[in-house]
């Protein structure tokens, strides 16, 4: 199996990364898209955001659990296939 986080550890970890690509995708929107922008419209903007993000987060992490030792299994079919591990 190769290396790296298994289980409840990886879950975590897809969750973050669900959360911090919907930090910068909201910092995006904020800054590309919200002419003439106020505190308070931007507030506005990421706050609608919120409840999409945070479900973004859950569902990579929930979707990651079964799917890791799947991945993983093929992956590291790969790697001793074609001796990639130096």
């Amino acid at each position: 199996m190769m290396g790296g986080c298994e289980g409840p550890p990886c879950s975590c970890s897809g969750s973050c990364c669900g959360l911090t690509f919907a930090a910068v995708v909201n910092a995006y929107d904020v800054i590309g898209f919200l002419k003439p922008s106020t505190i308070e419209e931007a507030v506005l903007r990421v706050s609608a955001a919120v409840p999409f993000d945070l479900m973004h987060g859950l569902a990579t992490a929930l979707f990651l659990g079964p799917l890791f030792a799947l991945w993983t299994r093929r992956i590291d079919r790969v790697v001793r296939r074609f001796a990639l591990r130096g």
